[in-house]
């Protein structure tokens, strides 16, 4: 999925370029088992970096995750 590659690199330039205390990044996928799968792949990271992630849903409601 190129296109979890290229938010996740996005938000790395992002953390790299205005890292501070109170810097917060986010991704919001589609809710979509492809994605979820995708994305429990590289949870560690996601945890690691303090990124916040989103979950659009078909109803446009959105989760926090």
């Amino acid at each position: 999925m190129l296109q979890i590659a290229n938010a996740l690199l996005k938000t790395c330039e992002t953390i790299s370029n205005y890292f501070g205390p109170d810097t917060e990044v986010a991704m919001a996928f589609p809710d979509k088992k492809e994605h979820r799968d995708r994305i429990a792949k590289i949870q560690p990271i996601i945890k690691k970096f303090n990124i916040i992630l989103f979950w659009v849903k078909e109803d446009k409601s959105v989760e926090r995750v």
